[in-house]
């Protein structure tokens, strides 16, 4: 039995930190810091941390960072992508940052395909990206059209968020009338 449903039978509508979900920040840097430059090795792009207190306690939060210097991959990966060489290499990738989930060659190769879009500067770059990863071809289109018709995005935006919102709200009554069922069912057991 899951923990919520257990706190659900036991009359507690609380929610348990530990049935949370983890967070991961992710922050693009067009343009990298000294900071940003691995000691280890100089062609990491893909930074993951997380808090450390200056007590020395050790949490295991939810919140997880991620840093990623574009202008590292530019510098240091780019060039092999656009020749085709998109063999995974260990400057793409940190296990530590899924812990128990299995990565798919997939999600690696995901990666390095967005990353490669983000940083491509010109539309002979893209065509030749396209030409590597075929399914950004529909990504390129989308975009394309949104940057013709801004006002499109915000009103897709707008949408998505109302959607949420109701979906959020209904979710929420459910919720509420299955709460009030457990309850009573409760209470006639009690009796």
């Amino acid at each position: 039995m899951s923990t919520s449903l257990n706190n659900l039978l036991n009359g507690s509508s609380k929610p348990s930190y530990k049935d949370m979900r983890p967070v991961h920040t992710i922050i693009f840097f067009e343009n990298s810091s000294s900071s940003l430059i691995s000691e280890l090795n100089k062609e990491l792009y893909f930074h993951v941390g997380n808090t450390k207190f200056n007590t020395g306690i050790e949490i295991d939060l939810l919140q997880d960072y991620v840093l990623i210097s574009l202008e590292t991959f530019r510098k240091y990966r780019y060039a092999d992508v656009k020749k085709g060489r998109t063999e995974i290499r260990e400057c793409d990738y940190d296990s530590t940052q899924y812990k128990d989930k299995a990565v798919t060659e997939k999600m690696k190769l995901d990666r390095l395909k967005y990353l490669s879009l983000f940083v491509a500067e010109t539309p002979q770059e893209i065509e030749q990206l396209i030409g590597i990863f075929p399914d950004l071809e529909g990504v390129h289109r989308d975009i394309s059209e949104y940057m013709e018709r801004p006002e499109e995005v915000l009103s897709m935006f707008s949408e998505e968020l109302k959607k949420r919102s109701e979906a959020s709200d209904k979710l929420s009554a459910e919720k509420d009338v299955e709460i009030a069922r457990l309850k009573r069912q409760l209470k006639e057991q009690n009796k």
